[in-house]
């Protein structure tokens, strides 16, 4: 029987589950909660202090947790929700949404309704300035491509409209294309959170494909846009032609993409400083900002700090 993984932070103390809960012990499924049972504060805070991350589900029941996942992201407007716990919600459905994402690229509505789970945490983020930094503060160092993802998704959503971008399209295509544009690392098999630099000579050419790796993974999906397609084709582009596949200028580059490698840069350093985001931004300004628009790190930093 399939099992699918599912991420502790988005399951909420005092709600009912519609779907069977397992837990891994010794490479066995055991039970460990059934559908309509609540999940009781003292239990889920055991879990975390045992450094539980993942618990799972039968695959059958993707579509139940799934729509369990979308009413957690509806609290994130209750008054009553804390900033904390906004944040861890936001923060693991954003890691279940790149962790799913390829799959869900296998049809428009699988798509469209990780579109729509995104938007919420758009909504969220563009509705509280110290939205970013709650959901931050509980990301810490990013382990794999999966929670580096979610975290340029949150930095690239919370920073677009401190630099003007408030079209919902074009907010919509920087999230997607935040969660897709390392796939192409992950089917390469390119080691994550390692400086190129440190790379075996065999994995060095996969690594500067792997913007383009990324495209052709989605490039046949009518529904990813052009602009997605071209977020994530120029992603690794920075400074004054210093990036790659096409040593573009950042400048010349669309706002959108001037956001979105800033954020890719910003969390890639972190992973390999294995300094947290919330932690880093003087040690980067100092190293990496001069790749950067002075104003874009300077809302960056601001961001950073909930200001």
């Amino acid at each position: 029987m399939a099992h699918f993984p599912i991420r502790i932070g988005t399951l909420r103390p005092g709600h009912s589950v519609f779907f069977d809960v397992f837990i891994l012990i010794s490479e066995k499924y055991v039970h460990y909660l059934r559908s309509s049972d609540p999940f009781d504060a003292d239990r889920l805070e055991k879990l975390k202090s045992k450094g539980v991350k993942k618990l799972y589900i039968r695959a059958e029941e993707e579509k139940n947790y799934l729509s369990y996942m979308e009413a957690g992201l509806d609290s994130l407007k209750s008054a009553k929700m804390s900033k904390v716990q906004k944040g861890v919600i936001a923060r693991d459905s954003m890691v279940t949404e790149a962790e799913n994402l390829e799959r869900n690229l296998d049809s428009q509505e699988g798509y469209e309704k990780a579109q729509n789970r995104v938007s919420k945490v758009l909504e969220y983020l563009m509705s509280d300035k110290g939205a970013a930094k709650s959901i931050l503060t509980n990301a810490g160092v990013s382990t794999d491509a999966y929670q580096h993802s979610a975290n340029v998704a949150s930095l690239s959503l919370g920073l677009a409209p401190r630099v003007g971008i408030f079209d919902p399209d074009e907010l919509f295509d920087l999230a997607m294309a935040a969660l897709i544009h390392d796939l192409g690392k992950v089917k390469l098999g390119i080691p994550f959170g390692l400086e190129k630099e440190k790379l075996p000579r065999n994995l060095i050419t996969k690594y500067y494909s792997h913007p383009s790796v990324s495209v052709d993974m989605v490039a046949d999906k009518k529904y990813v846009t052009a602009r997605t397609l071209r977020l994530i084709a120029d992603h690794e582009e920075i400074g004054d032609g210093d990036g790659f596949p096409e040593h573009k200028k950042l400048i010349k580059l669309p706002p959108c993409s001037q956001v979105l490698n800033l954020c890719n840069d910003y969390e890639r350093y972190s992973s390999i400083q294995k300094i947290p985001p919330l932690e880093l931004f003087r040690t980067y300004i100092g190293e990496r900002g001069h790749f950067f628009m002075e104003e874009h790190l300077l809302k960056l930093g601001a961001m950073l700090a909930g200001k």
